[in-house]
């Protein structure tokens, strides 16, 4: 194989590949920081374990979904709302 032909497959797959990137980082439902993190093997959810999450509204819809794919990880969570029994519910689903 030549020089000539080897440079010019070095600059394709240069030019290619960030733009492979590019539409990746469009059409993907999260930020540079998140795919940046992926990328690397990394999960940020995971620095999560450690802490303690205060989830508010917790009795229903975004809280409530938060709170219960927090309590998969393993995150010690502080949930509050307005309606009690609601998040009586809600804790006792997330403590199953």
């Amino acid at each position: 194989m030549s020089w000539e032909l080897l440079l010019w497959l070095l600059a394709l797959c240069a030019l290619i590949l960030p733009l492979v990137q590019l539409l990746r980082f469009l059409r993907a439902d999260a930020d540079l920081t998140l795919l940046w993190a992926e990328w690397q093997g990394r999960r940020p959810e995971w620095e999560l374990t450690d802490m303690v999450v205060w989830v508010t509204g917790a009795s229903s819809g975004i809280g409530e979904e938060l709170a219960f794919q927090l309590s998969k990880l393993g995150v010690s969570l502080v949930l509050s709302a307005r309606r009690a029994q609601e998040l009586e519910r809600v804790k006792r689903r997330c403590l199953d």
